[in-house]
């Protein structure tokens, strides 16, 4: 499982996806699209757990602190959310390379 840190993630994805074989460049390359991607799903399923009315004081708040606030008030992990995003897209990429 992931953790608060980028690295972390690009390590997850690093380990997951085998980037080895690959030069530092390409890596990077890589990492950076899967990122956004990783981003956006992750933004889904934070979304697919939130009603209207959370949606809605969600898209509303400001600052770093008020969504570490709303996620704690809420018993969200958003870590385990990255995370699953991360298995989900990596799983996706997998099976379109097979």
């Amino acid at each position: 499982m992931i953790s608060a840190d980028d690295k972390n993630i690009r390590k997850a994805i690093f380990e997951k996806l085998n980037l080895s074989g690959f030069s530092d460049i390409q890596r990077e390359r890589i990492l950076s699209k899967i990122l956004e991607n990783v981003s956006l799903k992750s933004s889904i399923l934070l979304l697919d757990k939130l009603n209207e009315e959370d949606r809605e004081e969600f898209s509303k708040l400001k600052g770093q602190k008020d969504v570490d606030d709303f996620l704690a008030k809420r018993k969200i992990n958003i870590y385990s959310i990255v995370d699953k995003a991360i298995v989900e897209i990596v799983k996706d990429l997998k099976g379109k390379v097979n």
